[in-house]
């Protein structure tokens, strides 16, 4: 069978053809075994996809059910993911929660000029005699460690 043939067995079994070219393949498949064995294959291969299908859409609303519940109203509120109050819980919880953690570190300040506290460790830049150096003392409570640097300023080559 060419391939001229199948596509218009394929055409008659979708409902494509016109009536005249409908009865001509009617009557091959009546005289031609190996046209009416591809028609016999075409039209399970269609109950097998139509059924497949079928059951993909189950559960699915249909159009028309689509169109009529976009023209319905929305609900007070809408989609939202949270409504109005709980938005507003969720905004006072926060301001708590904010609030108790500031409480027990708003009294915490620098002890002197130069030093900088957070939580439990410390830095001090020390004052020193040596020229373009600053020392620097890094203390931490917690593990007991201290630690002392030197930052040095690179020295500039003079202009002149």
């Amino acid at each position: 069978m060419d391939k001229e043939l199948e596509l218009k067995l394929q055409a008659w079994v979708d409902g494509e053809l016109p009536a005249s070219e409908a009865d001509k393949m009617s009557a091959l498949a009546g005289r031609d075994p190996e046209a009416a064995a591809y028609l016999d294959s075409l039209r399970r291969t269609r109950a097998v996809l139509q059924q497949a299908h079928h059951r993909a859409d189950s559960g699915r609303d249909s159009w028309p059910d689509l169109e009529a519940r976009l023209d319905q109203p929305a609900p007070l509120g809408g989609n939202r993911l949270i409504g109005f109050p709980q938005a507003l819980t969720a905004v006072a919880a926060l301001l708590l929660l904010g609030l108790v953690l500031y409480i027990p570190f708003r009294d915490q300040q620098p002890r002197e000029s130069g030093e900088i506290s957070a939580l439990d460790s410390t830095v001090y830049l020390v004052e020193t005699d040596l020229e373009n150096a600053t020392p620097i003392v890094y203390i931490d409570q917690p593990s007991g460690w201290t630690l002392v640097w030197v930052a040095e300023q690179a020295e500039t080559p003079e202009k002149g």
